[in-house]
């Protein structure tokens, strides 16, 4: 990976990885069974499968070729631990969901694979 600045804060199984170069969003889920809800009462009746639970749409602005294929190697089709910034570092056992990304350049950076936009990763906690 060689066009982006790695802080050490951002790691697949303890391999550094580009930090973000675009707003990362973090977002915290609770999971609920489906017969929780309202009852005709009114009253909420809630049972808790999982509080908390982390998904991070991971965002870079711009990166080669070769810094696309060494994420998606590191976090396609497996599950991993996922090191990442959220008012101090932090370390979860996540996968990923759904990756997108643009081709932008074959001209630009061919020896590392062309360039690429707005690649986002959703890594979502296990």
């Amino acid at each position: 990976m060689a066009i982006l600045s790695k802080d050490g804060k951002w790691k697949v199984n303890g391999t550094t990885i580009p930090t973000p170069s675009k707003d990362t969003t973090i977002s915290h889920t609770n999971v609920t069974t489906s017969d929780s809800g309202r009852t005709q009462d009114g009253k909420m009746h809630i049972t808790w499968v999982r509080t908390d639970v982390t998904t991070i749409a991971l965002k870079y602005s711009f990166l080669t070729g070769a810094e696309v294929k060494a994420l998606l190697d590191l976090i396609q089709g497996k599950t991993f631990t996922f090191t990442y910034y959220d008012n101090g570092v932090k370390t979860m056992n996540a996968y990923c969901g759904e990756t997108s990304y643009t081709e932008h350049s074959y001209k630009l950076h061919t020896s590392e694979g062309g360039l690429y936009k707005d690649f986002s990763a959703n890594i979502i906690e296990l």
